[in-house]
């Protein structure tokens, strides 16, 4: 429970500096930058997602 407030925390505070930092993209930068965000985020999930299947 702790490591799930912290994360929050964490991306609670570091959310608006880093899309602060990104304005100069515009929004359409900002939008492929989340976009590869959340590709990573599902390359990353792809073998624990294999491996629960064959289980």
């Amino acid at each position: 429970m702790a490591l799930y407030a912290c994360s929050m925390f964490i991306g609670a505070s570091l959310g608006p500096q880093l899309t602060g930092a990104l304005t100069a993209q515009g929004f359409g930068g900002i939008l492929r930058i989340a976009a590869a965000a959340l590709l990573l985020g599902i390359v990353l999930a792809l073998p624990t997602l294999r491996h629960q299947r064959s289980e």
